[in-house]
């Protein structure tokens, strides 16, 4: 009984042991497709087809850089180089599981690459036989596997790669704006170009160039402005004179008073419009400067039919600022306006004299100015001179032709007011600024 127990320990000691060393095997070649793990290398090395002398140094290299633990490594044995069963110094590597393993070798030439590589193993030691070519063209080797060999003077003459250390760079690459002759054609950003700006509305794309890796001013585009009035995306926002405004009218006057407008397929629309003269609203309703019975249109309209008005305009004049009587006036330059008032009845007339001057534009009078001035019981028989002052708009241009309208009302026309009485014929003067 005890020698059985004894067996089935036995047994299941032996089964432990080997789960545990099948486990370190796992874990040993997990860790060696990331971790580097240490290699011996080992065999025969031959230079040019006889045996490489004692001291000749060997160097192990993964995508160009040195992985030698023992380096400077030199064997101490003609035509061998590492240890097993060799009298010569170890020779390891570090390295990672599926690397591949370029052998350089120190030759009367200089350094060349043997002919034989090896994919890093997980470690352990490995018998590989060297043999290495002084000649030229011998020493080719695609290094970064672009599918070419990389271009060196002594060593490879005939390799076309310009970087053998970056698989992106070969003949037949794709030239990119970064400062890097990527196709190996011995030019740099040569012909790299892009597309700049938008087609959306008014705007147009155009084309950038590279130069030195940086991309140049963008030539032939078009790009938004302010949007206008005129049915077409100025601003390439994909919308048409969308929130177009503008104040709109003459002034502040009659039924044109200023209001706003918008814009809507290139057209503006909503301002106030004159309409024909009612004759008896007391409101300017075509826009001409005069309202109701002052207004020609109304002439022949019963409502303005009167026996005759008191008070008559009997004369205008334009003068300086010294008073002195003008033709003509330069802008930006104050004015006065002299109007004579004569009062033919038997009784005194209050009056308000009223001076308006505009300039005519294409025939539309288009206000300038509006002065008022009170001038109370006019006598019978007697003529009343009101004088009232204005500044030519600063704008004016010599041979532009201006207007001054003057009226005797009982009060202002504005607000409408059913106690509004005109009391005379109105009177003009025309002139031209200088």
């Amino acid at each position: 009984m005890m020698r059985k127990s004894s067996a089935r320990i036995a047994l299941f000691t032996t089964f432990c042991a080997a789960l545990l060393a099948l486990s370190v095997m796992y874990s040993a070649a997990v860790a060696g497709t990331g971790t580097p793990v240490i290699t011996e290398y080992y065999g025969t090395l031959k230079i040019d087809g006889a045996n490489a002398a004692i001291g000749t140094q060997v160097k192990g290299m993964v995508n160009g850089i040195e992985v030698t633990n023992e380096a400077p490594y030199s064997t101490t044995q003609a035509g061998k180089y590492g240890s097993k069963g060799m009298e010569t110094t170890k020779f390891s590597i570090s390295c990672v599981y599926g690397d591949t393993v370029v052998f350089s070798v120190n030759t009367p030439a200089g350094f060349r690459d043997a002919a034989q590589t090896s994919m890093c193993p997980q470690g352990g030691s490995v018998n590989l036989n060297l043999t290495v070519s002084t000649q030229s063209g011998s020493n080719c080797h695609d290094n970064d596997q672009d599918g070419y060999n990389g271009y060196d003077a002594q060593l490879c003459p005939t390799g076309t790669d310009c970087n053998d250390a970056n698989a992106a760079i070969h003949p037949g690459a794709v030239e990119t704006c970064n400062n890097v002759d990527d196709d190996c054609d011995g030019s740099i950003d040569e012909s790299v170009t892009r597309s700049c700006g938008i087609d959306t509305g008014e705007c147009q794309s155009g084309v950038e160039t590279c130069a030195s890796g940086q991309w140049g001013t963008c030539i032939g585009s078009i790009g938004p402005v302010a949007e206008i009035c005129d049915n077409k995306d100025n601003d390439c926002d994909a919308t048409t004179d969308e929130s177009l405004t503008r104040s709109c009218g003459l002034f502040h006057y009659g039924a044109c008073a200023v209001g706003m407008e918008t814009c809507a397929a290139g057209a503006w629309a909503g301002c106030p419009a004159p309409v024909a003269e009612s004759c008896n609203d007391q409101i300017d309703n075509d826009c001409d400067m005069f309202a109701d019975c002052f207004d020609g249109d109304c002439s022949e309209n019963p409502l303005c039919e009167h026996e005759g008005y008191c008070l008559q305009i009997t004369g205008m004049r334009l003068l300086d600022q010294n008073f002195q009587e003008i033709q003509s006036a330069v802008s930006g330059t104050m004015y006065n306006i002299e109007v004579s008032n004569s009062n033919t009845c038997e009784d005194p007339v209050a009056s308000m004299q009223i001076v308006q001057v505009a300039e005519i534009v294409q025939g539309t009078p288009m206000p300038v100015s509006s002065i008022g001035t009170v001038k109370s019981a006019i006598q019978p028989g007697t003529t009343s001179v009101v004088t009232t002052g204005f500044i030519l708009p600063s704008d004016a241009q010599s041979g532009d032709h201006f207007r001054a309208s003057a009226f005797n009302w009982n009060k202002w026309i504005y607000p409408v007011d059913p106690a509004f009485t005109i009391l005379s014929d109105p009177g003009s003067l025309d002139f031209q600024a200088a």
